[in-house]
């Protein structure tokens, strides 16, 4: 059978399901669980190639298309089912390749986590096992990545965390996607990862930058010309929400490799960098001193061991 004769044939074969999906369901869904799951479940190591694209194609076609058309019905349990022992299989894979293509057959179900978040955790952590499976298989890698976008895309609830962590941690967990960045190839993924990872953070920044302007904006936007207060007050959040936005670029900027777009993402924001230095150094003079609120005024400009000890070993180290 010639290439085209194999498409066409193909392309008649996915029609024919299409039409009857609704119809028989329950009986395509038996040869399912016969030629493809009991298949991969026995022994995955030993399928080609072609195997599992054509496997691959039938559960989109099968599984996929029975979601979003919602005739999944009577049949949910049982697709659930095949979901939990397909998971259970990943989480004993070592071969990063076999893995990459049973994640292919796994990708069709990711609707079913809609009402299991407890088991969409189980699915996210075999996700992060693939990614640390995965220095030496950039296919893995990749795919891994793109599969946690599409769930982050699909569930944005289940990882809305700012309930559960800090704007610190949140921060320091930007840093994650800017990691990922360093292992994909394709430019747009890349970008869009940095754009997650850092885009927020360069629009507050830009933002706020009127505060930048002289130091007695500065200081009044952080409010350092009155009492502490406490971290629910407004004025303490615009010190936090500064804080957390320079943690995330530094963060960043010391993950990412060196040919990163990541630099030029910056450019817009480099004088808010410049301005912030500038109040930041102009605090010491005395006359900025008394704008500051006295419960600040000897602590502000001090700097603490351990950053003396941070800027020691960056940049006194012996050569």
């Amino acid at each position: 059978m010639s290439r085209i004769s194999e498409i066409r044939f193909r392309s008649r074969i996915q029609l024919l399901i299409s039409e009857n999906l609704a119809l028989h369901f329950n009986y395509l869904l038996t040869v399912y669980e016969q030629t493809v799951l009991q298949r991969i479940i026995i022994e995955p190591t030993s399928i080609r190639e072609l195997e599992w694209e054509a496997m691959q194609r039938f559960a989109k076609n099968l599984i996929q298309v029975a979601y979003e058309r919602n005739i999944v019905g009577a049949e949910k349990e049982r697709l659930i089912r095949m979901r939990d022992t397909l998971v259970n299989k990943m989480l004993n894979i070592t071969d990063c390749d076999v893995l990459s293509e049973m994640l292919s057959i796994h990708s069709p179900f990711l609707p079913s986590y809609a009402d299991d978040y407890e088991k969409l955790n189980t699915y996210v952590s075999l996700l992060r096992r693939g990614l640390l499976m995965s220095s030496d298989s950039k296919t893995l890698s990749r795919h891994a990545v793109s599969l946690i976008l599409r769930a982050v895309q699909t569930f944005p609830e289940y990882f809305k965390v700012d309930e559960v962590i800090s704007k610190m941690q949140m921060a320091q967990l930007l840093q994650v996607l800017a990691v990922l960045s360093n292992s994909i190839d394709d430019e747009h993924v890349k970008l869009e990862l940095l754009r997650m990872a850092a885009g927020p953070t360069i629009e507050y920044l830009h933002r706020i930058s009127w505060s930048f302007e002289d130091v007695p904006a500065f200081i009044k936007f952080n409010a350092f010309d009155t009492a502490r207060t406490g971290a629910d007050d407004s004025s303490t959040m615009n010190r936090i929400e500064l804080r957390r936005a320079l943690t995330c670029i530094q963060g960043v900027v010391q993950q990412v490799n060196s040919s990163s777009q990541l630099g030029t993402m910056l450019i817009p924001i480099y004088p808010c960098f410049f301005k912030l230095t500038r109040c930041l150094m102009e605090l010491h003079l005395e006359k900025n001193k008394a704008l500051l609120h006295e419960s600040f005024r000897d602590s502000l400009t001090n700097m603490v061991a351990a950053e003396k000890q941070q800027i020691y070993c960056k940049f006194n180290h012996p050569a």
